[in-house]
């Protein structure tokens, strides 16, 4: 995650509130993702809605799913090449700073593996972020073919798994998830998400999550999902090159001729999409492919599409809606974390326990309940200290010294 913990004179409003909507997004999908509802049938499950849980999820697939992780891993590669910019500005070189910046994000992103849940984020961003380092200066040309080829190579490598559904980039982590399985007496092949994710003791807790590390990068790669990633990361870094972060009606004039067909062609596409299990691509099956195709054709342009309609709207005019995302995303680590706090207690085994016993919809209570809490305390937070904790401690890293954390007197 890019952090927001610059000088108020080098902020700017309309990234911090675009990281905030993010960060609202993904609440919602990691809610659901967390909950393990899929592991259960309905009659097994305490709370569910039936066909209205069915019908949300689809909707959930469609319109949420992987459009705010694009969303925020596009402001990762603007905040990549802003950082170098302020940097250079001062005749500095911004690279080593940024290097310590992603040294950060990968101590915190591993301890968030580990300590708490399988499907973070920051873990990913950090080791493309040095993968990024490398196409600083590239070309535009270079860039944007770079970027098409890694959003098109799930396509291009689905065919493998007609041959053999193990023929993917995932297998070395899945070799290594079973090796640790096997170390410690699980087997990872015949053990259920569910069963691994309730063990209530101290030890099979963090059992749990060590093979769960594995996993999650084995299932990461499994869906190409890095490549997809870095994808974002590169067209951010394009437009941070360009300034459309300082200037956003560059963007909307770019955009405003594509936006009328663009936007209801990709929610259909997305529709397509979610209709088709994810179980076809994993059987690696033509409908498997099909939704892979679906994915390359539709999660961006709609993800473009949603960054379109918020930038409009917070330029057309400010509005305590939209400044409410402000806070929560000049918070976004702080605010991430917590909400990964929130799954552990909602549905791990040691706590509360309620994976696979809730359907999606229900997912969404705490998510509409809490995010305004989360909104009023960054609120809060913000008019006292200039970073969030977890912002302090990553811009501390960085720095190699502690810094000031509340707001100047001066």
């Amino acid at each position: 995650m890019q952090s927001t913990s610059g000088p108020a004179q080098e902020r700017y409003g309309l990234l911090d509130a675009l990281r905030g909507f993010a960060i609202f997004g993904i609440f919602g999908v990691n809610m659901v993702a967390s909950s393990l509802a899929f592991t259960t049938s309905d009659s097994e499950k305490w709370i569910h809605f039936g066909v209205a849980d069915q019908a949300f999820d689809i909707f959930l697939n469609a319109v949420v799913e992987g459009k705010f992780y694009s969303i925020f891993s596009l402001l990762f590669g603007i905040g990549f090449g802003l950082q170098l910019q302020l940097h250079a500005g001062r005749g500095l070189d911004g690279l080593p700073v940024f290097k310590r910046r992603l040294w950060g994000m990968l101590l915190i992103g591993l301890l968030h593996l580990l300590l708490l849940w399988i499907g973070d984020i920051v873990f990913l961003y950090a080791w493309l972020g040095f993968i990024l380092i490398a196409f600083r200066n590239s070309s535009d040309r270079m860039i944007f073919r770079t970027a098409i080829f890694c959003l098109l190579l799930p396509v291009l490598l689905f065919p493998l798994r007609f041959i053999d559904t193990n023929l993917t980039l995932g297998i070395p982590f899945y070799l290594s998830s079973l090796f640790v399985g096997k170390s410690m007496g699980v087997d990872v092949m015949t053990i259920s998400p569910l069963v691994m994710m309730n063990k209530t003791d101290p030890a099979g807790y963090f059992q749990a999550n060590l093979i769960a590390f594995f996993y999650r990068q084995a299932d990461l790669f499994d869906q190409v999902r890095p490549f997809k990633v870095f994808a974002m990361l590169l067209l951010g870094m394009w437009v941070s090159r360009h300034k459309w972060y300082a200037t956003p009606q560059l963007f909307l004039q770019w955009f405003a001729p594509y936006i009328r067909w663009v936007f209801p062609l990709a929610l259909a596409v997305n529709f397509g999409m979610s209709f088709i299990s994810w179980d076809h691509y994993y059987g690696g099956d033509g409908l498997g492919w099909l939704k892979t195709l679906l994915y390359f054709l539709g999660v961006v342009p709609l993800s473009l599409c949603y960054v379109y309609f918020f930038v409009k709207a917070f330029t057309v005019r400010s509005s305590y809606f939209l400044e409410a995302f402000n806070y929560v995303g000049r918070m976004a680590l702080s605010n991430y974390i917590f909400q990964s706090l929130l799954y552990v207690a909602f549905f791990r085994g040691p706590f509360m326990a309620f994976g696979g016993q809730v359907g999606p919809l229900i997912c969404m209570l705490p998510v509409i309940l809490i995010f305004p809490l989360q909104v009023w305390a960054s609120k809060w937070w913000l008019e006292r200290f200039r970073f969030g904790p977890l912002e302090w401690a990553w811009r501390s890293m960085t720095y190699r010294s502690w810094q000031p954390m509340r707001h100047s007197l001066g």
